[in-house]
């Protein structure tokens, strides 16, 4: 009795407190005051003392809301047999029978209980009270069984439904569709469709947008925009589902298409679907148009989250812009949109990305001052970006804030593996293991495994070494790059490329390039097994993700181009080695250098008129040096290092820029005189210049130097004497053939009329007079100033150098081709 007192006493002082006018006499409570009360409590036992204290308060009746509110209480606690006698006692009680709204309550919390077989016999308890079950009751009962089995809903319309004549309405259709669509039985989905329109039902935009999202999910875009044709009016909704379809499959151009026709609706896109559109546009590089969405977005009023923005920011920052991802951070504040952690992360995450590491110290600081925590996430992508760029020992301070942070738990391993790959990077491998070993505190398991890998790899135990790093990843620890650089070089050490292969996708895919020492010996590996070309197409896409090459790079590629006598592609690859800036070294230059040397009759039998030229390298810079005397050890590395293969278009290209030498000092003159230099002083200050005198010293050395060389190498080469005399040779050759069948011309001339030919002897021959100028020197005529004469002169043995050119083309054999390296 005493405990019944002290609980009405408490009811009545939460009563008391729930009022918000001041009592002046003891109130009767409402029945609005008893349901708020009892749906307030913690209990259904609390819950019925309230109810039992409401009752015995003089002046107050319950009702069916006082009656619904208490039913739901012990519903939720699941007191059933509680809520059967609520039922038994209503109409004595309030002298009515329970409402449809209280069976409703029921059938949602047997729903809620999973007891489907009770939910299924509300009908007849309905009956019991001699009513019968209205079709919201109905409703709520498919709705409860449809998210159980639908195939138990779709027997519980046909019997208990149609079984009484109900046949429902375009809720009751809409229940069963989405019964249909949750399970994907989208076929059966498009059938009840059209049997609603056999029945006179015009299917609502939900039903519509409930089929088009099933068609959606399941891959069926095209499906799902041709059913929105039969919507009279599609909602925002279902522009929102399109949309995001359209995201998810990476058709950009398709999702703008529906974005606009949205618009042009007067719909603005949720936030979801609006970031789903600026983040597809942004992995498309076109985030100036992203940005233009989200002011359209705003203008019309729209709503703009920092999950939108730190979209936007992060497209910014993959592109490499990310001062305009910092200015966006000041634009979104100014708008009300305050950043969050993720923000920061992503513009710290870009920055370092773009090496500019100090940016990012001061964003990391900033997030401090603006009253933003830092995160793991923060700690990770500093450190790690940090590191992988060169600044080992920032990272490291990082590293030691992190272990100071209280809200961030230390014992996550992915920001030491960053330290370790910055060590690894720097190739500061000493480094490495010494701070494994100082993990050993925080990470004993980790530390274990990856020391046993180590010493395994070391051993050449590779198979037992391979299975500690399968069970180190099964257990969930991730490993180092030090771990991975190991197990690479053992497998390539074994001749496991399969393997190798297999690791080096996982070592990328966990965020750690391969430095050249290790990629070097994948490429070794290939290259040794023949695989030229797979090996080729690995260099250059580990080099397109910033991986920096060396000489032992492209090392392997010379030689086993040489080992097969491909003397070109090996030169190809020395050069790309060169053009990247990397020296070669002197196994490389001797590799060249001896297949060039056996190259000989090769040449002579597939390049005619293959000429050696000048090749002028840089004093100095390694190329032939022996590895300890740093000098050039014998004549055989010497010769190749200045000569090289010239065509002839280059020789001839030679050839005419040495008749062009003199024609152009006159032109030297002709310039000065145009600038006033006139006078003889004036004249002699203009060739004293530091930059005439090296124009024209280079303009003569090199055509003539050029020509020398061609000259000199087919005389080593050939050992044809006659090489010294070749301008005689080819006149000799080319002309006055009296046994031709066309009479003192050669058999096959290049062009088809004669007269050409013998308009060209003649100007030969007055052209060679005109030569005579440079040994007679002859320098001026009357009437005429010597420096327009010399000019003239110059200009008619460029003339005569270009028919000399003409009859050595002619000269050659029909069969001939140019000769063109090529990988």
């Amino acid at each position: 009795m005493n405990k019944s007192f002290g609980c009405s006493n408490r009811i009545y002082r939460v009563f008391l407190t729930t009022q918000s006018q001041p009592l002046l006499t003891s109130p009767v409570p409402t029945q609005e005051n008893i349901t708020r009360l009892i749906l307030e409590q913690k209990s259904a036992t609390q819950a019925l003392q309230t109810f039992r204290w409401a009752s015995n308060i003089r002046n107050f009746t319950h009702n069916q809301s006082t009656y619904r509110a208490l039913i739901h209480k012990l519903c939720n606690f699941r007191r059933f047999d509680c809520v059967h006698h609520l039922l038994d006692e209503m109409p004595s009680s309030i002298g009515s029978t329970p409402d449809e709204d209280i069976f409703v309550t029921i059938v949602r919390g047997l729903g809620r209980a999973g007891m489907i077989k009770q939910v299924i016999k509300i009908p007849e308890l309905v009956s019991k009270f001699e009513k019968k079950p209205t079709l919201k009751l109905y409703n709520s009962i498919l709705d409860v069984l449809v998210k159980e089995d639908i195939d138990i809903a779709r027997e519980f319309y046909r019997i208990k439904m149609m079984g009484n004549g109900i046949h429902g309405d375009d809720y009751t259709y809409g229940i069963l569709m989405k019964g249909l669509c949750l399970t994907n039985r989208i076929g059966d989905g498009f059938k009840l469709l059209q049997v609603m329109k056999t029945r006179g039902i015009t299917p609502n935009t939900v039903i519509y947008n409930t089929l088009i999202h099933a068609l959606c999910k399941n891959g069926k875009v095209g499906r799902a925009r041709s059913l929105m044709r039969d919507l009279v009016e599609p909602s925002d909704v279902t522009f929102n589902i399109l949309i995001s379809a359209y995201c998810g499959e990476g058709s950009l151009v398709q999702a703008l298409v529906m974005l606009e026709k949205s618009f042009n609706k007067g719909y603005i896109p949720d936030v979801i679907t609006v970031t789903k559109v600026v983040g597809l546009l942004c992995n498309n590089g076109r985030v100036s148009e992203a940005v233009e969405l989200l002011e359209r977005v705003e203008e019309r009023g729209g709503i703009v989250d920092v999950v939108a923005y730190n979209t936007l920011i992060n497209g910014f920052c993959i592109l490499g812009k990310v001062k305009v991802g910092c200015r966006l951070l000041k634009e979104m504040e100014l708008k009300g949109c305050m950043p969050n952690a993720d923000t920061y992360n992503g513009l710290i995450s870009g920055l370092c990305d773009s090496k500019m590491f100090d940016l990012a110290l001061e964003m990391f600081n900033e997030m401090k001052r603006v009253g933003i925590n830092w995160n793991f996430v923060t700690y990770d992508t500093l450190i790690h970006g940090l590191c992988s760029g060169g600044r080992v020992e920032n990272g490291l301070k990082i590293l030691e804030v992190m272990k100071n942070d209280k809200r961030v738990s230390a014992f996550h391993i992915s920001p030491y593996n960053g330290v370790i790959y910055g060590f690894y990077k720097e190739n500061r491998l000493e480094e490495s293991l010494a701070f494994i070993r100082k993990m050993e505190n925080l990470f004993p398991r980790a530390v274990d495994r990856s020391t046993r890998i180590l010493d395994f790899c070391e051993n050449g135990n590779i198979g037992e070494a391979r299975r500690i790093y399968d069970q180190m990843v099964g257990e969930g620890v991730m490993p180092s790059a030090l771990v991975y650089s190991n197990l690479l070089s053992g497998y390539c050490s074994k001749g496991c490329i399969k393997g190798a292969f297999e690791l080096m996708n996982e070592m990328i895919g966990r965020g750690y390039l391969p430095i050249a020492s290790t990629l070097n010996d994948v490429i070794i590996l290939l290259c040794k097994q023949g695989k030229v070309g797979k090996a080729s197409k690995l260099m250059e896409d580990i080099k397109g993700r910033g991986c920096l090459l060396d000489s032992g790079s492209y090392g392997p590629f010379i030689d086993v181009f040489c080992s097969r006598g491909d003397f070109h592609r090996a030169y190809m690859f020395f050069l790309q080695m060169v053009e990247k800036g990397i020296v070669p070294d002197y196994h490389s230059w001797n590799t060249l250098l001896v297949c060039l040397c056996q190259q000989t009759s090769w040449i002579e039998g597939n390049n005619k008129t293959c000429q050696l030229g000048c090749c002028t390298l840089p004093p100095g810079y390694g190329y032939g040096y022996g590895p300890k005397t740093g000098s050039y050890e014998t004549v055989k590395e010497l010769i190749p290092l200045v000569l090289v293969f010239v065509t002839l278009p280059d020789f001839i290209l030679a050839d005419q820029l040495t008749s062009q030498v003199q024609a152009i000092q006159s032109l030297q003159f002709y310039v000065c005189t145009m600038y006033g230099a006139t006078s003889k002083q004036d004249q002699t200050h203009v060739k004293t210049a530091m930059l005439i005198r090296s124009y024209t010293y280079l303009l003569q050395l090199f055509p003539f130097g050029l020509g020398l060389f061609s000259v000199f190498v087919a005389y080593l080469k050939r050992n044809i004497r006659c090489k010294g005399l070749n301008s005689l040779k080819y006149f000799i050759v080319g002309l006055l053939q009296r046994n031709s069948k066309n009479p003192w011309l050669r058999d096959k001339p290049l062009v088809p009329h004669k007269i050409v030919y013998f308009v060209a002897i003649v100007l030969d021959i007055i052209l060679r007079l005109v030569w005579m100028q440079l040994i007679l020197d002859f320098q001026e005529l009357p009437h005429l100033h010597k420096k327009a004469f010399v000019a003239i002169v110059a200009c008619l043995k460029i003339l005569c150098r270009g028919l000399w050119n003409f009859f050595r083309s002619d000269a050659l054999p029909i069969e001939f081709k140019f000769y063109t390296p090529t990988i």
